[in-house]
């Protein structure tokens, strides 16, 4: 089993912390309720479409939406999807 070290921890921490702020500034309310339900805590789109009381292909879109808008955030921070692999 692999320990994460301290640099590890601090590069988690603070992508951690930029994604909490990326998303706060710029995701809708309910983008930020469907990424959290479905990327951060692992539930099934159907049944997060269950909880929220829509369709899947309505949250496909959401979800479309806020990884544009969070790619073009990485982008204006120059940041790219290596800088969030710390494994």
């Amino acid at each position: 089993m692999k320990v994460a070290g301290p640099e590890a921890t601090v590069s988690g921490s603070m992508i951690m912390a930029w994604m909490k702020t990326a998303m706060m500034e710029e995701l809708s309310p309910r983008q930020s309720e469907v990424l959290t339900l479905v990327a951060l805590r692992g539930i099934p789109l159907e049944e997060a479409a269950r909880q929220l009381d829509t369709n899947c292909n309505a949250l496909y879109k959401l979800i479309h939406d806020a990884r544009v808008k969070l790619k073009a955030r990485m982008a204006r921070d120059g940041l790219s999807i290596g800088d969030f692999d710390h494994g």
